[in-house]
C-alpha cells in the first residue's frame, strides 16, 4: 500500500492510503515559541474533505 501524496499550502502531506478517512475535517497547526513546539490538532465541524 503505497501513500497518498496531498500538496496542502504548499507543502507536501504523505498518508497512507486507509488512514486517510480519519483525517477528514482535521485542522493541523504547527507552533514554534520559546515554550511550546509542535502541532496541534483540531476537528472541524464542517467537514472537509482531501482530493
Amino acid at each position: 500500500m503505497g501513500d497518498e501524496v496531498l500538496v496542502i499550502n504548499g507543502m507536501e502531506v504523505h498518508i497512507q492510503k486507509p488512514h486517510g478517512s480519519f483525517l477528514k475535517g482535521l485542522e493541523i497547526d504547527s507552533e514554534i515559541r520559546l515554550k511550546n513546539r509542535g502541532f496541534s490538532f483540531k476537528k472541524s465541524s464542517a467537514g472537509s474533505t482531501f482530493g
